[in-house]
């Protein structure tokens, strides 16, 4: 009896150890959290923007094109290799779309900026940049480290997590078919097409409407001349015509 007692204290202080550091965990998590303008209690992330809208850059100032029919020699006048690039002068960006036949390797979409890169598809990583002004401190402190992702978000997970998962990113990752909505699994193009009836019935607005179709389209075919014109294509916002 008395030397069970004496283990007491022994595991007092071991789970006022592991206490502690949990809380420390989670202390780091939600400034992490709070530093990329996110609500540590979401438990879905529905809007990019601060504002909540989507984000939306209209048609480009101009683009460039390079490529070419290196692999597939059948004939065919579509490049198998083609890599465009857009320039959008308000917001001082600039958009690179790059693609292959040849070659199935997956490079995903990749947003970066000056304090880090967030990979999107669809699950969501960002990664601190290691010469970030914005997370500097943390970075000495060695509280974030530039090699692991300060946030992963999956589909369908009860929260946003600040630690990442190689495993769950796989799978996730080829879920491109469907998305979660209330934690249920939804096809996406019921999704589509309960908005756009919707959006009969109350004469409403649909997420893609005309005017951003209009956007895609205008930008698709400046990146097409561009290629088959071998030159850089501008946008005239005025007139509404490619140069």
């Amino acid at each position: 009896m008395v030397k069970g007692l004496a283990t007491i204290p022994v595991l007092g202080a071991f789970a006022f150890a592991f206490y502690r550091k949990r809380k420390r965990a989670r202390q780091i998590r939600n400034s992490i959290m709070e530093n990329i303008s996110l609500n540590p209690d979401e438990t879905e992330i529905t809007d990019i923007t601060p504002t909540g809208e989507k984000i939306r850059l209209g048609i480009p100032d101009s683009a460039v094109s390079s490529g070419g029919i290196y692999h597939f020699k059948d004939g065919r006048t579509v490049p198998d290799v083609l890599h465009t690039v857009f320039e959008f002068n308000e917001y001082d960006l600039t958009m690179m779309y790059s693609a292959t036949l040849a070659s199935s390797k997956d490079r995903g979409k990749v947003l970066m900026g000056n304090d880090g890169y967030m990979e999107v598809g669809n699950t969501m990583t960002v990664y601190a940049d290691r010469d970030s002004t914005r997370y500097k401190e943390k970075l000495n402190k060695g509280i974030i480290d530039p090699s692991i992702p300060i946030l992963s978000y999956v589909h369908g997970k009860k929260n946003i997590d600040a630690v990442t998962s190689a495993t769950e990113q796989y799978f996730a990752g080829r879920g491109l078919l469907y998305t979660y909505r209330g934690g249920k699994r939804v096809d996406t193009t019921h999704l589509h097409i309960k908005e756009w009836l919707n959006c009969i019935r109350s004469e409403g607005t649909q997420s893609c409407n005309i005017d951003q179709g209009f956007d895609e389209a205008i930008t698709a075919h400046m990146g097409t001349m561009a290629y088959r014109e071998g030159r850089r294509v501008q946008w005239d916002r005025e007139n509404e015509t490619i140069f």
